[in-house]
């Protein structure tokens, strides 16, 4: 016996409006259901391009304002800003001749003013005080960058900021104090600071980085900070310890990448609902 075919299923067609009378018609709506959509997904790669466009613009590198504090006494270094310190050591060449003209070891000492009502914690396993909340990031950096050593503090650790005793011919004074190291063989420290380091004109560049609280960099009162910041141990092959001599001292406020990142999905927003009105119309 025969069966009998099964009936088809019927489509399903949504009435439409269509220059004023409703129609039904399924060539006609699929038509106008492929227009819609060719309408969506050219709304959806504008919206996609216009992100584009200014997601590339703010990954651009953003320009840090840079301001010289070299002839100031005393400045706020707040969190996520950089300094930059311009310093040279021909001197020690000078008074080791004979010997490479070329340091193994800087130090660098940082003083400014004590944090009010802060307490101090001990570091552990040592006797060392230190202020908690303030660490700062340092390198030691040849002028183009291109060869570095890190600053490391108390015990080979971070920087940490440490209560201190300024002496002067005033009397002596309670300080905040910044002290570091950077530890260098002879090919690195002739990569950073080049093949005129007996020159006067040659430096090098020390770049420190506050990752921790605001803190004030200086004592002020007549003292600069070329003398509030320096570099008091010069060592190398040779029997004669010196100083470095610090030439400037450079602000740099950096943009924080939050700062971006929040401002990119503001705009996306904006965007979002720009396109959403246009469709509403």
């Amino acid at each position: 016996m025969k069966r009998a075919a099964a009936p088809k299923t019927a489509r399903r067609v949504f009435p439409i409006p269509l220059w004023g009378y409703i129609t039904n018609h399924p060539g006609v709506c699929r038509l106008a259901a492929i227009f819609v959509l060719t309408g969506r997904v050219n709304l959806l790669l504008r919206t996609i391009t216009g992100l584009v466009v200014m997601v590339s613009a703010l990954a651009s590198p953003a320009t840090a304002d840079t301001i010289d504090l070299s002839s100031r006494g005393s400045f706020i270094f707040s969190h996520g800003q950089e300094m930059i310190v311009r310093f040279s050591v021909w001197n020690y060449g000078f008074n080791n001749p004979g010997a490479s003209p070329y340091p193994t070891s800087i130090g660098l000492e940082l003083v400014g003013i004590t944090p009010l009502d802060q307490p101090v914690s001990t570091m552990p396993g040592s006797s060392s005080q230190y202020f908690p909340g303030y660490v700062l990031q340092g390198t030691l950096e040849s002028l183009d960058g291109t060869a570095s050593a890190p600053l490391l503090g108390l015990g080979g650790g971070p920087l940490v900021v440490t209560p201190s005793t300024l002496y002067g011919s005033g009397g002596s004074s309670s300080v905040a104090a910044i002290d570091a190291n950077a530890a260098l063989t002879l090919n690195l420290s002739q990569q950073i600071f080049g093949p005129d380091i007996t020159s006067p004109q040659s430096s090098a560049l020390i770049v420190l980085q506050n990752l921790g609280s605001d803190l004030v960099i200086g004592m002020g009162g007549g003292m600069s900070l070329r003398n509030a910041i320096t570099e008091p141990s010069v060592t190398g092959l040779g029997n004669v310890q010196t100083s470095g001599i610090t030439h400037g001292v450079t602000l740099l406020n950096v943009p924080e990448p939050r700062t971006t990142l929040t401002l990119v999905l503001a705009l996306s927003c904006g965007v979002l609902l720009a396109r959403r009105r246009d469709t509403r119309r």
